[in-house]
């Protein structure tokens, strides 16, 4: 028990920042191209990648059980990578994935609804402590755009649905791998249809960030499937606030943003965060 919750733990920090890489490359180009066009090449991409490794037989072969559950989690996933790629035409990428942090409050909330998960009394200033670590690194600016704001925002409360259902679908014994596929083939067919109508050429380095985002997102949705698939969705909330760092650390990279003492403070209140709910989490799983 206690070996697959570290596991979890291990891939939810795992798919955090491979989130985080994405973005941070569909940040570089998403001012100059259509929000459907990026995404719809970030999710061929995507599906055709993992469909490659793990073989196509095995995944038409293993065709989904629960049709209505697997087209919520489509719809609901596709309108949160959706607004959040809006929300980046507007926000800086470390204002859009604060604002986006509302999915851990929500996925609490969800689990307990949604899948009669008892979470602990201690999650709850667990989750605080990592939102306020999320304040320290990125207090909202007095400028912020206020239609980025609610683009971000309704894409965490869209997010926390999707996760949640993903726990849904393990519950019920489904493949991971069958999850992140029917999810990436959900979003390029839908993304697809609708970027058709206003396509723009793209240069060979916009090509380049679309294919590393799309690497990105399949290793993402294959580790979000196997930590939902080892722990439950309290356990992973507070961990999703390592998404804060993992984007102050790219963004300092590769667009010259510097850190100061705040946000390295605010990091390390979200690692903490995140060892505080694995911790609470061990200890009732031993109990």
């Amino acid at each position: 028990m206690t070996r697959e919750l570290s596991r979890g733990v291990i891939f939810g920090v795992a798919a955090a920042f491979l989130f985080s890489c994405g973005n941070g490359l569909i940040a570089a180009f998403s001012h100059q191209i259509p929000t459907n066009q990026i995404l719809f090449i970030q999710n061929g991409i995507a599906f055709i990648f993992l469909l490659s490794i793990v073989g196509k037989n095995r995944f038409f072969e293993e065709r989904p059980s629960y049709i209505g559950l697997y087209t919520f989690r489509g719809l609901v996933g596709f309108g949160s990578t959706f607004l959040f790629a809006c929300s980046l035409k507007y926000l800086d990428v470390v204002d859009a994935t604060l604002l986006n942090m509302s999915a851990p409050f929500f996925m609490v909330l969800l689990g307990m609804v949604w899948l009669k998960e008892r979470p602990s009394h201690f999650i709850w200033p667990v989750l605080f402590l990592g939102f306020y670590g999320t304040s320290l690194i990125c207090p909202p600016s007095s400028n912020i755009s206020t239609k980025g704001v609610w683009f971000a925002f309704i894409s965490g409360l869209l997010s926390a649905l999707a996760l949640t259902s993903v726990r849904k679908l393990n519950q019920k014994n489904e493949s991971p791998i069958k999850i992140a596929l029917v999810l990436l083939l959900f979003g390029a067919v839908l993304n697809g249809s609708m970027s058709a109508f206003n396509w723009q050429s793209m240069s060979q380095l916009e090509w380049q960030l679309a294919l590393g985002s799309g690497l990105c997102l399949s290793l993402n949705q294959f580790c979000l499937s196997l930590a939902y698939r080892w722990t439950n969705a309290t356990t992973l909330a507070p961990i999703a606030y390592s998404v804060i760092p993992f984007t102050m650390i790219i963004n300092a990279l590769f667009y010259s943003s510097a850190m100061g003492l705040p946000e390295i403070l605010g990091a390390a209140l979200i690692f903490l965060s995140g060892i505080l709910a694995h911790r609470i989490s061990l200890k009732r799983s031993l109990a």
